[in-house]
């Protein structure tokens, strides 16, 4: 498994995205992205949150997050709770139980790999909607995540979601190599499910990514997953395409 990013924090906060209106469908939120990942994801735009030595300066220290949460109340009516993968944080419970307290909604976005402490806190209450990355088809998983995958654990959070979450969505973006008839496999292998979304791939320069290499890949257009939609509509209640 990678190294983890150490830090001092619980809650290891790398920065706040303060409103964002489409992270968090139906929702007005801020966007808390939390540090370290167990995937190395190609691909992924933040790799300043993932690999050892990219971040840059200090954790923000939770409580002064949560001050600046609850002085948005009334503005926010959600928050999403990204990464990195937020289940890794040992803290992350308790700040869970902190955002009940301020009646704030909170979203939950995971790859889908740590099923028992998505368990945990779908039991407690503690999450309204979780996004979980489905990367790629089942044999293809660790070129996408970079590392040695467990698929099972990322098909037992689909099942755990499908019959737990209040409310969720599976999403995939549409990563270069990722060809139409792969988005019909994932389709076939996570079933039916209340929302899947695609996304693309944007290269941005590259130089975010954790490969960059990736940058200049070819991937799926917008205007191709919009097509490929058509074709997959009627297998989900809801879905599309989200804008990268």
């Amino acid at each position: 498994m990678p190294e983890e990013i150490p830090d001092g924090e619980p809650v290891p906060v790398a920065a706040i995205h303060p409103v964002s209106l489409v992270d968090y469908p139906g929702h007005i939120a801020s966007v808390v992205f939390l540090l370290r990942c167990n995937y190395r994801c190609p691909y992924c735009h933040n790799a300043q949150l993932v690999v050892p030595g990219r971040f840059r300066g200090s954790p923000l220290p939770w409580g002064e997050v949560l001050r600046e949460l609850e002085a948005r109340r009334g503005f926010i009516d959600g928050v999403v709770i990204s990464g990195g993968e937020p289940l890794l944080t040992a803290g992350l419970s308790a700040a869970l139980e902190e955002l009940r307290a301020l009646g704030i909604a909170v979203k939950l976005d995971t790859n889908g790999s740590q099923p028992d402490a998505l368990a945990a806190v779908l039991d407690r209450g503690l999450v309204d909607y979780v996004a979980v990355d489905v990367k790629a088809p089942w044999e293809r998983y660790d070129e996408f995540t970079g590392v040695a995958s467990d698929v099972e654990r990322v098909r037992r959070t689909v099942d755990l979601v499908r019959c737990a979450a209040p409310d969720y969505e599976l999403r995939t973006t549409v990563a270069p190599t990722l060809t139409a008839e792969d988005v019909l496999v994932i389709a076939d292998q996570i079933g039916r499910v209340r929302r899947y979304i695609l996304q693309p791939f944007v290269a941005r320069g590259g130089e975010t990514l954790i490969d960059p290499a990736w940058a200049s890949l070819e991937a799926l257009s917008a205007a191709d997953l919009q097509r490929l939609w058509a074709e997959l509509r009627e297998r989900f209640d809801d879905g599309g395409v989200r804008a990268g």
